[in-house]
């Protein structure tokens, strides 16, 4: 048994939070007093052997609807969160999760019902990787309410095995040959671009964390890039994907080619800027003034993503997307035999497992090199194995019980 008062939340108000025989609920007061006062009457009540609803009475019941809404705020100034994942939380919270639980009681929601929700959207059509989103999203609702003393265990935990993730159906990956082409174009008849889609074969940073980069984040000399915020497509500038920032390690090539970009931007007269790939795209000027002596401000991601279409179809690669540039550059780093953990820090996953579950199929078809180096060309028997699999394709006929005993 157990009835504590909490001071909890980001507004620290006060709570009795009531624990018997398995069963938990609590209730929000405006001062200690208050909520000590019921605390002591809840212990008596226990404590004269009344169940514990007698106990609990007028205890707060938060419904899901009520809860999730108040934790999306909550979760998202705490850890930081993007605008954008702020969105998506909120979105799909009342696009699909409101709905199906909308005014249940937390404390009623079984491991269950969280199945049957899963298992209902992936007949409906959506897809796993979507439902096991949702998935998540109530695991983080759930295990909020389960700190609070709200809930005794988060019914969508441990949930079993679920599909890992794949490289997604509509990523495109650029072999070396096309790759090389479309740069090649690019340099030669669209120079103020090529430094930006270098970068981004480079490094394999996301677009809005391409966008957010500024002069003061390069260190060619350290060959490291600082990415600290992302832009999306609305201009809205946040921290990158999770929150964090993080480092990136840059090539010698890439080193190269950002200095080169630098000295282009300073002998093009325009005005300088504090982004490292500002806004191409000409300013009117006010009527009166010959040249518009402000920053430009950075590239636009739409402006971006319309260029880089022409592009592929000016170098007659065909059609992908602007993230798949992301995809190429992560998986060539895999062909190539650079190490998981470090490609999951130069992609700026949350984990290694992320970059394992989505990448592990690259990495492995990689190994062929790496188990060859087992084989030993100096066996006997091999060599006659060989030698009998060739007269057998001469049309030979061969007695197979007396190959081991020819070979011996």
């Amino acid at each position: 048994m157990g009835v504590l008062v909490r001071q909890l939340g980001k507004n620290q108000d006060w709570y009795c939070c009531i624990n018997h025989r398995g069963e938990r609920g609590y209730k929000k007061f405006p001062t200690k007093k208050e909520a000590e006062a019921f605390a002591k009457t809840a212990r008596q009540k226990i404590a004269d052997g009344e169940t514990f609803r007698s106990a609990r009475a007028n205890l707060e019941e938060p419904t899901f609807e009520v809860y999730a809404r108040k934790w999306v705020e909550k979760h998202v100034q705490e850890r930081g969160l993007t605008v954008r994942t702020h969105e998506s939380y909120s979105g799909e919270i009342e696009k699909h999760l409101i709905p199906f639980f909308g005014k249940r009681p937390l404390t009623e929601i079984s491991r269950a019902e969280v199945e049957e929700y899963v298992g209902m959207k992936m007949r409906s059509g959506l897809s796993w990787r979507t439902a096991d989103y949702h998935r998540t999203i109530m695991s983080g609702i759930f295990n909020a309410a389960r700190r609070t003393g709200i809930l005794k265990e988060n019914p969508a935990e441990r949930f079993g095995r679920c599909p890992k993730p794949r490289l997604s159906e509509k990523a495109s990956v650029l072999d070396e040959a096309e790759e090389k082409k479309l740069l090649e174009l690019v340099y030669q008849k669209h120079p103020d671009y090529f430094a930006c889609l270098f970068t981004l074969l480079r490094t394999g940073i996301r677009r809005g964390e391409l966008l957010g980069l500024k002069m003061v984040d390069v260190d060619t000399e350290r060959a490291i890039l600082k990415v600290c915020r992302s832009i999306d497509e609305q201009g809205r500038i946040s921290l990158p994907k999770r929150g964090k920032a993080r480092v990136v390690a840059i090539s010698m090539q890439l080193a190269a080619v950002l200095s080169w970009h630098s000295r282009r931007l300073e002998a093009s007269g325009k005005p300088e800027s504090e982004w490292l790939f500002p806004n191409p795209v000409k300013r009117k000027a006010p009527k009166g003034v010959r040249v518009l002596l402000v920053d430009p401000g950075p590239i636009r991601g739409d402006h971006l993503l319309r260029k880089f279409r022409e592009f592929l179809k000016e170098a007659e690669v065909g059609r992908r997307r602007l993230h798949d540039l992301r995809h190429t550059a992560i998986t060539r780093a895999l062909e190539k035999g650079a190490d998981m953990a470090m490609v999951q820090k130069l992609a700026g996953h949350s984990s290694i497992q992320m970059t394992v579950n989505v990448y592990g199929h690259i990495q492995a078809g990689a190994l062929g090199a790496v188990v060859a180096v087992l084989d030993d060309p100096s066996l006997k028997c091999l060599r006659a194995m060989d030698a009998n699999q060739a007269r057998v394709a001469a049309g030979e006929t061969i007695d197979v019980t007396d190959e081991s005993s020819a070979s011996a």
